[in-house]
């Protein structure tokens, strides 16, 4: 029980960096958390976030994919791992995890917002023809 309320606080404290644009201050305390767990998809997820906000695109990339190790739905990682693909042109490799997050959470808001951004990277014929089994 102890350990959980530690854990509660220094998280809280972490999002409250993490939202005020703290992110360095942040990255410590979600470090703080991971040693104590791991698996902690929230500190795990908001950690990539940062590295996004960093424009520390592969370490974005590999934070996430900690977090999908252990639940590969997890929706805000897989949009964060696209938007980190995406910002480095791996269009492809993108496409691909898009279509995962799709597939996760098809009324998810921040899918709309992808949809509309890889339409206009295919119009600009920066991405090769990408076929789905989705309909968009």
């Amino acid at each position: 029980m102890k350990n959980i309320n530690y854990e509660k606080r220094i998280l809280s404290k972490a999002n409250n960096y993490f939202d005020n644009k703290e992110y360095d201050k942040a990255l410590i305390h979600y470090n703080k958390i991971l040693k104590l767990n791991p698996k902690c998809n929230l500190a795990l997820n908001k950690k990539g976030h940062i590295y996004l906000n960093k424009k520390e695109f592969n370490k974005a990339i590999k934070t996430f994919d900690k977090a999908l190790n252990t639940d590969s739905n997890l929706t805000e990682a897989l949009l964060g791992k696209t938007e980190a693909l995406f910002k480095l042109e791996q269009y492809s490799k993108a496409l691909t995890t898009y279509n995962q997050a799709i597939e996760s959470d098809e009324e998810c808001v921040d899918i709309k917002f992808y949809n509309q951004l890889f339409e206009l990277v295919e119009k600009q014929g920066n991405v090769k023809t990408f076929k789905s089994n989705k309909d968009y």
